[in-house]
């Protein structure tokens, strides 16, 4: 995303478009899924300054403004990433602990049948599959 369009995220959701703002939310949107300590090795990496602090209280100015969300992956603090157009599922190996994930409309059906039974709904933004990847379960295809 160029640095016009993520000024452009931040007006909308009514944001002023500070330094760390526009930082945190390009390597959200670059690295997909970062943690906080994650995040600001990255913007160290990028040769900017960003300490702890800072980085938690613009995520949460950005998970607020419905820019970004968070998943707890595992063990260990929560993992954010972009708020997407498509609503996806993270799926976790428990083997290599890659992260990917499926859009929800994939598994819709369960989450019909699991709320048709309970009447519990599902929040897309948190839920988190763990199990084994392809390549470790050795069902790669490529």
């Amino acid at each position: 995303m160029t640095q016009d369009a993520l000024r452009e995220q931040l007006r909308r959701a009514g944001l002023r478009a500070t330094s760390q703002r526009l930082l945190v939310l390009e390597l959200v949107n670059r690295e997909r899924h970062l943690n906080v300590e994650g995040l600001t090795r990255s913007a160290q990496e990028a040769g900017a300054a960003l300490d702890l602090s800072t980085a938690y209280r613009t995520l949460e100015a950005l998970n607020e403004a419905g820019l970004v969300t968070h998943a707890h992956l595992g063990a260990g603090p929560p993992t954010y990433h972009a708020v997407d157009a498509v609503p996806h599922i993270h799926l976790v190996c428990r083997s290599c602990g890659s992260i990917g994930s499926v859009a929800a409309e994939k598994v819709e059906p369960a989450l019909k049948a699991v709320s048709t039974a309970t009447g519990f709904t599902a929040d897309l933004r948190h839920l988190v599959m763990h199990g084994v990847c392809t390549a470790c379960n050795g069902t790669d295809q490529s």
